[in-house]
């Protein structure tokens, strides 16, 4: 499809093999139709659009990828019954409602920008990259379990209205910046949470995991707490450049161990 185009599906959409391409997208409203997905697709730089509000499910096989995908269906559910043993990749993710749930999904990579603005978002115990920018809004949930999830683009929460994220005991990864809005609630991982930029205006619960400032190639990054009181549980800070912690008039509580090794 070209630019502005639309090609509406009112069917099935069977991506067998092969990829989606062009400016334009595809829409499939699963009130009358749905999309199945086989393993030989590649995803491509094409869009995808599912829309409409019956309850229907889209089945994610080993090693299919996703072309920019747009989920705004309520009562849809995009999963795997069980663990794949291939990645699936997508070019991006733009979650206004539904479920996508990544559990049984290994995810080598979203490739683009991730911005969740409604619906439930679950990585489970798959390990998942994003190496676009993510952004959580609008009331979303974003749920992790036991495996690792690394953010190499710029991760934001919060706008117009509040989201939750739920870290599980997987590791954490943040290679970019790490804002938490005012009203944002973010609870870390049991396990390591790696930052590079850090700000929080939010609310942040440490889970009794351990905070590690471990950025190696920038002067003197920043992790901001609110005014107020933040407790942490551990607290490692490892960069050869050193930390600034916080603003003036806060208090930050290392409730069991802070280490300091090359900062």
């Amino acid at each position: 499809t070209e630019a502005a185009d639309t090609l509406n599906v009112i069917n099935t959409l069977a991506l067998n093999t092969a990829s989606l391409s062009g400016a334009g997208k595809i829409v499939v409203n699963v009130d009358t139709g749905t999309v199945t997905l086989n393993s030989a697709f590649t995803g491509g730089s094409g869009y995808l659009e599912i829309t409409g509000t019956a309850t229907k499910t889209i089945t994610v096989p080993s090693g299919g990828d996703f072309p920019n995908l747009k989920l705004n269906a309520a009562n849809v559910t995009i999963s795997a019954p069980s663990l794949n043993a291939a990645t699936t990749t997508f070019a991006s993710i733009d979650l206004d409602a539904g479920i996508i749930n990544l559990s049984n999904i290994p995810t080598n990579s979203v490739s683009g920008v991730t911005d969740i603005d409604g619906g439930t978002f679950t990585t489970g115990d798959a390990a998942v990259t994003f190496a676009g920018a993510v952004t959580l809004d609008g009331g979303v949930t974003f749920t992790a379990g036991a495996g690792t999830v690394t953010f190499n683009g710029a991760y934001s929460q919060g706008g117009t209205s509040a989201a939750t994220f739920t870290g599980g005991s997987g590791t954490l990864d943040f290679n970019n910046s790490f804002t938490l809005a005012a009203l944002n609630t973010f609870t870390a991982t049991s396990g390591n949470m790696y930052v590079r930029e850090m700000s929080v205006a939010g609310t942040f619960t440490h889970n009794n995991g351990t905070l590690i400032g471990d950025d190696q190639n920038c002067a003197c990054p920043n992790i901001n707490f609110p005014n107020g009181t933040t407790n942490l549980y551990n607290l490692t800070l490892g960069s050869p450049y050193g930390f600034i912690i916080t603003e003036a008039a806060d208090t930050l509580n290392v409730i069991n161990t802070l280490a300091l090794n090359t900062a």
